[in-house]
């Protein structure tokens, strides 16, 4: 099993089963942590601690991941370390709703944040430990399958989480105890089978000095500078609302009355992510980490106004797939360009800093914004708050595009591509249309656009008329076999039936 991505090694094999464990924690935290707040009674604002200082703290601590790791000495060592503790720090918060009567938000975001903090530390070891045990020659294509994996199984966890919290919806604490515990089995699991993954004896050649300060008093000398003005910038902008989403269906929309619907939409997002991260990863290898930042920001600065004008849970389906498409074109981009500008002893360093800013941009993003939805707001269109900082969130995003993005530039060479076409390929659905046989958008340089609107409604239109009539012919001929078998039948029963008379 898994031999044609993992080579047929046992090392390769037990970091995808690792995976598939491990993300049931992720499903049940991070998708489920904020409703589990507000059915504790938590506000907008705490909401926002409950986003913020995990991301705050979770990037910082990543600073002394190395230096921990001089003690250790060993990467799997440490990674299994800050993994057990991980969940024991995740545990209380299964048992707060019972054993607290008071503070209970308080507690739920301590141990939280101290969670996250402690995968945070474990988090660039593990990546430098599987950049030593997979062969250069399939590390992207044996990471795409496992993230594959990895999606396909959190899309079922929250399918099976949400059914759950709508299937028994009088003993909804006693559901979150369950899908906690679950998580926590589910790590405790994964973290068993890293001692089956072997360490390579290497020496770390990491680059250990952090000269933090002086790359902030640089910070507008370079490239990779200016990258990290604006992914933080745009980072702040979008936790304004991001984080307050999950809030804004269970309160505003009244989903906390149907979890179910509420699982539904934050899992369209996930299915549009695992589809879009495939074509995404092609055309920054082709075109370049920049010029897809570029094209996925244009449509991500308008994102939020999709929440003010559509508040029903249905056409809100298109939305979510919308922001699953676009946004995992636009975090892979952030994501990537680390990697082309550093070098293999940098790279641990500069990704350090990036996660450092963005986490400190959203802390910021997410404090203020509960903040500003602590006011009640009604006028016009605009019945709350979060209507509100959709509309100012558009307006911090649109400045720092305008101000920052022209002066982050590719540092490696790429085909050239128009930003409209890409533009064109996400209004298009091109990800999704890229699964369909014949329906293309790129020619065999994948440089030019060639197939319009139009055509592309008439191949759909072509595909379903086909698997239309096939449909119907299996349908005839089942009925056309259903009837021959009944002749067929009736005939050896007549005979029966001679033969016995005859006797």
């Amino acid at each position: 099993m898994f031999d044609k991505q993992t080579l047929g090694l046992n090392d390769l094999k037990f970091s995808i089963m690792e995976g598939f464990f491990a993300v049931i924690l992720l499903s049940a935290s991070i998708s489920f942590i904020i409703p589990y707040a507000i059915y504790l009674g938590a506000t907008s604002l705490e909401i926002g601690f409950l986003t913020a200082f995990p991301a705050l703290f979770a990037a910082w601590a990543q600073l002394f991941s190395i230096r921990i790791l001089d003690v250790i000495k060993s990467r799997k060592k440490m990674v299994i370390i800050f993994c057990f503790l991980q969940i024991l720090l995740f545990i209380p918060i299964m048992f707060i709703q019972f054993i607290l009567n008071e503070n209970q938000i308080f507690w739920v975001i301590l141990f939280y944040t101290f969670s996250l903090v402690t995968g945070a530390l474990a988090g660039p070891i593990w990546q430098s430990w599987m950049k030593s045990i997979v062969p250069n020659k399939i590390m992207g294509s044996f990471l795409g399958f496992r993230n594959s994996i990895v999606g396909v199984s959190t899309f079922a966890f929250l399918l099976i989480f949400g059914f759950s919290l709508k299937l028994f919806e009088a003993q909804i604490g006693i559901v979150f105890f369950g899908i906690f515990l679950s998580g926590v089995f589910g790590r405790f699991i994964g973290t068993l089978l890293f001692f089956k993954i072997s360490e390579p004896k290497e020496k770390i050649n990491f680059e250990k000095k952090i000269r933090f300060i002086g790359f902030v008093k640089n910070l507008k000398k370079n490239k990779f500078g200016y990258f990290i003005l604006y992914g933080s910038l745009m980072s702040f902008g979008i936790a304004l609302t991001g984080p307050f989403v999950g809030y804004h269906y269970l309160e505003n929309l009244g989903l906390k009355n149907d979890y179910f619907i509420y699982t539904i939409l934050i899992s369209t997002a996930m299915i549009a992510s695992i589809i879009g991260m495939t074509y995404w990863g092609k055309i920054i290898n082709q075109f370049g980490s920049i010029k897809t930042l570029k094209a996925t920001s244009r449509l991500v600065i308008f994102f939020p106004i999709l929440y003010v004008i559509i508040r029903n849970p249905l056409p809100l389906l298109l939305v979510q797939f919308f922001d699953g498409l676009l946004f995992s074109g636009f975090n892979l981009a952030l994501a990537t360009f680390v990697y082309d500008y550093s070098s293999s002893k940098k790279i641990i360093r500069f990704g350090t800093y990036q996660a450092i800013f963005f986490g400190t941009a959203i802390f910021f993003g997410a404090i203020i914004s509960g903040f500003l939805q602590t006011f009640q707001v009604n006028f016009f269109f605009i019945s709350n708050s979060f209507y509100l900082i959709c509309l100012i969130s558009v307006i911090v995003r649109f400045i720092v595009f305008k101000k920052y993005f022209k002066k982050v530039t590719e540092v490696k060479q790429v085909d050239y591509i128009k930003t409209n076409k890409l533009v064109y390929s996400i209004l298009t659905f091109e990800p999704v249309m890229k699964m369909i046989p014949k329906i293309v958008l790129f020619d065999d340089e994948n440089k030019k656009i060639k197939i319009t609107i139009k055509k592309r409604i008439e191949y759909m239109n072509k595909i379903i008329d086909n698997q239309s009539n096939h449909l119907t012919n299996v349908l005839i001929n089942n009925k056309i076999k259903t009837k021959i078998r009944e002749k067929t039948n009736n005939l050896k029963i007549k005979r029966l039936n001679k033969k016995n008379i005859k006797k």
